[in-house]
């Protein structure tokens, strides 16, 4: 007997690492940002410095050539989706992490794709960024000697520098704590259908 498979509600993550870009700039774009920063962003972040969120890039080619790359990649992840439509970059911000500084588990309301972008990572303990699935299928499981990505919970990614990650705004997700006295720093994006500068 032949049993037929639908695998059904999937969630894509898509990644990759930009190349010939800047970061050492844009580190430096950065911490200027925050040292002249006097709002104190409080969303997901525990700890560490959060930018208030804009959809306006910063006018340096090192900027330019970011935003180009994630546009082209979204419009890759629209075709995959097969969605028929176009979706405009909602909203950015940065993040500066220090020694233990991590985000609770959140998704992004209203953003179809979410992103991160990784500008500087410490070599080691840096944090992953950890995906969670909404389903409560611990409750339903044993205890399994090895878990894949049908009967796992969650799975969590390494950053890197350069490193992008694409994923659904529905998706919930957390970033583990930065346990190294280097700053992690990253930023976060939206997509969707309007712009929004506040997150």
């Amino acid at each position: 007997m032949e049993l037929d498979r639908y695998d059904i509600f999937p969630n894509p993550i898509w990644m990759t690492t930009i190349e010939n870009i800047d970061l050492s700039s844009m580190k430096k774009y950065v911490l200027n940002l925050q040292k002249n920063d006097k709002n104190d962003v409080q969303f997901s972040n525990k700890g560490g410095w959060q930018s208030p969120a804009t959809n306006i890039f910063p006018p340096y080619e090192s900027f330019s050539k970011l935003h180009n790359s994630i546009h082209i990649s979204i419009n890759k992840c629209i075709d995959y989706m097969d969605l028929g439509i176009s979706l405009k970059l909602q909203n950015y911000w940065f993040n500066v992490n220090e020694y233990g500084n991590y985000n609770d588990l959140h998704n992004h309301m209203g953003a179809i794709f979410s992103g991160v972008f990784y500008i500087n990572v410490p070599q080691e303990k840096a944090g992953n960024i950890k995906f969670q699935r909404d389903d409560d299928i611990d409750y339903y499981l044993p205890k399994l000697k090895n878990y894949n990505t049908v009967t796992g919970s969650s799975i969590s990614y390494p950053p890197a520098n350069g490193k992008l990650y694409i994923f659904p705004g529905w998706l919930k997700h957390s970033v583990d704590a930065n346990l190294s006295q280097e700053l992690r720093i990253s930023m976060s994006f939206n997509y969707g259908l309007e712009y929004i500068t506040k997150i």
